[in-house]
């Protein structure tokens, strides 16, 4: 027999909960010429918790609502033009860094430095993204974008780092998702 590909109603509500919980990290917001914010958390958090396909409906539905114009991204700003804009390559980045981070976690054991080390693969994913988005489309120079990029990695491999942490002690609890 084929297993379903439909959600459940609980999955729903939990991809709803994570969306908006996604949503809520991004309020939290240190300003700069691309935000700080603890998306980055929220995102692999999501990824920890609820695996890969639930974590990238969360995504995608997070990306939806701030597309059609809910103040979701940092800054309580919402719109296409955030999408299109510098930071887009960061908010897509976010969708490629679930697969890449569930793809990786597949082949790894169920140990932080393992649940870690794929993280750390999805940020990189995240950080390519950005690089890329910013010279291809807004023609930054490579050594540009990427010190740009630079600014980030330490304060967002504490934030990976403390998603692996929180999703292996929960989800090793009582509490399922």
């Amino acid at each position: 027999m084929r297993k379903s590909t439909v959600f459940s109603s609980y999955d729903l509500a939990i991809i709803a909960v994570f969306a908006a919980f996604i949503a809520l990290c991004s309020f939290i917001t240190i300003p700069f010429a691309v935000p700080f914010t603890m998306q980055v958390f929220g995102v692999f958090f999501a990824i920890g918790m609820l695996g890969t396909k639930r974590a990238l409906a969360s995504v995608l539905i997070y990306l939806l609502l701030g597309a059609v114009g809910v103040p979701v991204f940092s800054g309580f700003q919402g719109g296409i033009h955030i999408i299109l804009g510098q930071n887009g390559g960061f908010l897509i980045g976010f969708l490629v860094s679930v697969i890449v981070t569930g793809v990786l976690l597949k082949r790894m054991k169920n140990t932080f430095i393992s649940v870690f080390l794929s993280m750390l693969g999805g940020l990189f994913s995240i950080y390519l993204s950005a690089v890329l988005w910013l010279v291809l489309a807004y023609t930054f120079k490579i050594e540009q974008a990427v010190l740009l990029i630079a600014a980030f990695v330490v304060l967002d491999v504490l934030k990976i780092a403390l998603a692996a942490y929180l999703s292996l002690k929960i989800n090793k609890s009582e509490v399922k998702f």
